[in-house]
């Protein structure tokens, strides 16, 4: 237990606590933002979640800094999402977001 309160308290600890807290915000604002923003129809305003979920996806995981490359932080700002197809639930999910119902969303465990 003494090295983790050392660590806690060593240089650099809290600019590393700023740091994770500015992921954990940005993955946040990610998931809200794929999740809530709408386009004039009424759905996903994010082209690539309006595909999945529409094909019965759930959206799994927003990954922060999945991809560094120029040309994915111009883009996307390096953040990469998981959908998940699962068969047991695509028909009910796809059926659930046609319905405009709230889309296809799990919490990550």
């Amino acid at each position: 237990m003494a090295p983790l309160l050392e660590r806690l308290g060593a240089p650099g600890e809290a600019a590393r606590r700023k740091r994770l807290q500015a992921i954990a915000a940005l993955t946040r604002a990610v998931a809200r933002y794929l999740l809530e923003a709408k386009a004039p129809d009424g759905k996903p305003a994010d082209p690539v979640a309006r595909f999945h979920l529409a094909n019965g996806a759930r959206l799994e995981r927003v990954n922060p800094a999945a991809d560094t490359s120029d040309h994915a932080v111009r883009q996307s700002g390096g953040v990469m999402v998981n959908y998940v197809h699962d068969r047991a639930k695509v028909e009910a999910n796809r059926t659930s977001y046609q319905s405009s119902s709230p889309p296809n969303r799990q919490r990550a465990e």
